[in-house]
């Protein structure tokens, strides 16, 4: 069974909802700006894996966000999890454990692998009236299972008038669905919808507006720095993607 915690939020504030950061600290300090000092920060997991600076992105998160599940790499980093060995070069598991300081690898171990948030007041989000915020990384019940926008999700895995919010796939995603509404905010540190720059997405309860955000970095310059410390290759290249240069 998932580790499931609850809690209540407010439903005249506005979330910030970030996911898969991948240690990508130079991604992260881009969406940061866009942060305001009253937002509910959400972090749907995948902190660390791939990249150079889990330490410093979990630091970051355990100081911003209200509310953070844990996501796959954070379970493969933390040992909690099993991964294919042969992936070791792109997803530097092994490097990372190394990385990672005791107390945030403590941090990484408490989080809950999903949350119930049951809003103060009911609130309407493209004319679904929504009780309650479902936080999974993967599809609910299982962190590494994708719901890509053209993928069914599981029979009832969320309870009525529920907003689910996702992470895992890096692709930006909004979508109705008879129990309510599904959003993915897309990956702030790997982004894989064939656009480089960082993605989140800010969800407004008492207008019930939800907006996608684009922000940039020098990713080019980043992955050039990844390639002379012999970073894998496939890695690197999910840096920079484009539909014009894959």
């Amino acid at each position: 069974m998932p580790d499931i915690k609850s809690a209540t939020i407010d439903s005249r504030k506005r979330i910030f909802l970030l996911s898969d950061i991948h240690a990508n600290l130079p991604a992260l300090q881009s969406v940061m700006p866009l942060i305001t000092d009253d937002d509910v920060v959400i972090c749907l997991g995948d902190m660390v894996g791939y990249y150079t600076e889990p330490n410093e992105v979990c630091e970051f998160i355990r100081s911003r966000a209200n509310f953070t599940i844990i996501g796959n790499h954070d379970l493969y980093c933390v040992g909690n999890l099993p991964f294919k060995t042969e992936n070791e070069p792109k997803y530097r598991v092994y490097a990372t454990q190394q990385q990672l300081n005791d107390d945030h690898k403590n941090w990484l171990l408490s989080l809950p692998s999903e949350m119930i948030l049951n809003l103060s007041t009911p609130v309407t989000i493209n004319n679904k009236i929504i009780h309650h915020i479902h936080l999974a990384h993967g599809a609910p019940s299982n962190v590494e299972t994708y719901i890509y926008p053209d993928k069914p999700l599981p029979a009832d895995c969320c309870a009525p008038h529920t907003l689910l919010l996702l992470g895992h796939t890096h692709h930006p995603m909004i979508r109705t669905e008879e129990f309510g509404m599904v959003v993915n905010p897309g990956s702030v540190g790997q982004p894989r919808d064939w656009n480089p720059r960082p993605s989140c997405a800010v969800i407004d309860l008492s207008s019930g507006q939800i907006d996608h955000h684009r922000t940039t970095y020098d990713w080019h310059g980043y992955a050039q720095s990844l390639t002379a410390q012999n970073f894998h290759p496939e890695s690197v290249s999910l840096l920079t993607r484009t539909r014009d240069a894959p």
